[in-house]
């Protein structure tokens, strides 16, 4: 009877079934395109299998692995990753179909990084056909999920929808999806997935210098005899793209001109990272990157030069990502245990020019009676938190511990008191947080001071990449994953290594980002991190210098 009730409905409209499920083969070449596909009509169709190759592909990590999406009723899982060839392959094949697109999310995961996150916000955002690629990203990677055709009567599984028309705030559900109004969006936006200063090498004798120019509607960058990109002027640069500048220093980009077009195309550059310079006057740049980009070029010392090129990147993170320049930013607790209480104030004045708005202090007094709240310098009463008392007995884990808790901010940020931070550090933490995929993200220690001979060691690292080890007084964690990954562990040494070992078990990923705005102090006194100094003045050392210039502070 039933079916030929369906027999009966299919005459009268005149549709017929639809076709039995087949596989879906795709190829990719970025990481864009995978977003991208949102928007193609195999996106919403059904398929039980999927093949996917990417070509290039590059492993961020020889060692690293990653992980299948979200993904009911699995079958089977089959990969090829030629790190040689740099090409990979991922089949799947399902107990029933699903939506291409549910399909290709989940592969993502499996070719790239994705940091299981909601963001600060804390929305379920989906998205449509139409949307901008850079509106597909989860906060920090992955994809959104698609949004589905048929929604419940009483409620919706999202906050908000993105199409070809914008934000869509769906609160009022069943009501009419309403649009949203955003803060006016700079006319140059970048992609801080795509465009960020992943992998670039320090300036050594394999580096050189690059020259960018436009002819014939055409991008042409070359260094050494080499054309290192040659794209379509008018299209955004692409990872894979970027890539070929890794061993490039500095790009003359006086050869792009004016206009809209170059002014994309210089400020998807500077934020690679390499310095940009020669560039036109009157681009539409935030004045902090126009000045940066319109500067002259000379070499030189690592220092100086690791400072320019990271002050570049975060003009244009803050005034050319939509991270910065259209959302709320979060706030950021720093939880400072302290058992010197003659450097208290001292590593409080530091917190309090910090340019980043939204900031409490956290303040453990680990053996000494907390100070009156109204004993401190006015200077700092602004970003004066909790202040807690922890007896001299209680480990370091568990002071870390209960000022965690005590911490009201989206963000968590450690610091120690006998250590020097310049004013735009939270902003680069916060910063490298959203380009990046990495749970835990923080400096290297590439700038070390020593007190007994007030020298300065500058170590020479790759500028940013995954790696496994962070430095611990400059390192920042969402407050929601620090709490998934089981928190600061209870020891009294090792405290740092301890969450790097978290994160990792957690298959999450630590980022290292540039070092200038923070001072690492080596001196006579106890350090939780006992090593011999030697290390340091050895180590990776390329420069030594005198005090601690402002460049070591980030400052120009």
């Amino acid at each position: 009877m039933l079916n030929r009730s369906r027999r009966w409905l299919r005459r009268l409209t005149g549709s017929t079934p639809d076709p039995k499920p087949t596989g879906l083969r795709l190829s990719f070449g970025t990481q864009e395109e995978f977003a991208a596909f949102v928007s193609d009509p195999r996106a919403r169709r059904k398929y039980s299998a999927l093949e996917i190759s990417v070509d290039p592909w590059f492993a961020i990590r020889p060692d690293w692995t990653g992980r299948l999406g979200p993904l009911k009723g699995v079958r089977s899982v089959d990969t090829e990753f030629d790190h040689d060839g740099r090409r990979a392959v991922v089949r799947l094949s399902l107990a029933e179909p699903i939506a291409g697109f549910d399909l290709v999310r989940a592969a993502f995961g499996l070719f790239y990084p994705a940091r299981p996150a909601t963001g600060w916000g804390g929305n379920r955002v989906a998205i449509d056909a139409g949307a901008p690629v850079e509106l597909c990203w989860q906060p920090g990677g992955g994809l959104r999920p698609l949004y589905p055709r048929k929604q419940k009567k009483q409620f919706t599984d999202f906050e908000i929808v993105v199409d070809g028309e914008g934000e869509h705030w769906l609160g009022q559900h069943p009501e009419p999806p309403v649009l949203v109004v955003r803060p006016s969006a700079p006319a140059v936006l970048i992609d801080p997935l795509v465009h960020r200063p992943l992998e670039r090498r320090q300036p050594s004798e394999a580096t050189s210098s690059a020259v960018a120019r436009l002819q014939d509607g055409r991008l042409l960058i070359a260094a050494a005899g080499q054309t290192l990109i040659e794209a379509d002027a008018a299209a955004r640069l692409t990872a894979s793209g970027l890539r070929q500048l890794a061993l490039v220093t500095d790009i003359d980009v006086s050869g792009l001109g004016g206009g809209a077009i170059a002014s994309r195309r210089v400020a998807e550059l500077a934020a690679y990272g390499a310095i940009v310079h020669g560039a036109a006057p009157g681009l539409d740049l935030v004045p902090e990157l126009a000045t940066l980009v319109e500067s002259p070029f000379a070499r030189v010392g690592l220092l100086d030069h690791m400072n320019r090129s990271q002050a570049q990147v975060r003009a244009v993170m803050t005034g050319h990502t939509r991270a910065f320049t259209q959302q709320e930013l979060p706030s950021i607790s720093v939880i400072l245990s302290c058992q010197r209480p003659t450097l208290l104030v001292r590593i409080l004045e530091q917190l309090a020019a910090q340019d980043h708005a939204a900031v409490e202090v956290v303040v453990g007094c680990h053996g000494f009676a907390a100070p009156a709240r109204e004993s401190f310098p006015e200077s700092v009463q602004a970003v004066l938190g909790p202040i807690l008392e922890f007896d001299s007995t209680v480990i370091f884990g568990d002071v870390l511990a209960g000022l965690s808790a005590a911490a009201s901010g989206d963000f968590i940020t450690k610091v120690d008191d006998d250590d020097w931070y310049g004013p735009h550090h939270l902003t680069d933490l916060l910063a490298a947080w959203t380009y990046s995929e990495g749970t835990l993200v923080g400096k290297k220690l590439a700038l070390v001071h020593f007190e007994d001979d007030d020298a300065l060691v500058v170590r020479r690292f790759f500028l940013e990449g995954y790696r496994w080890q962070v430095a611990g007084g400059a390192a920042i964690i969402a407050r929601h994953d620090l709490a998934a990954i089981g928190g600061w562990r209870s020891q009294r040494r090792a405290v740092d290594r301890g969450l790097w070992t978290r994160v990792e078990d957690a298959g999450a990923l630590t980022y290292a980002c540039s070092g200038p705005g923070y001072v690492h102090t080596r001196h006579a006194g106890p350090h939780t991190w006992a090593v011999d100094d030697q290390h340091f003045r050895e180590s990776y050392a390329e420069e030594t210098l005198t005090g601690i210039p402002p460049a070591a502070l980030g400052l120009l």
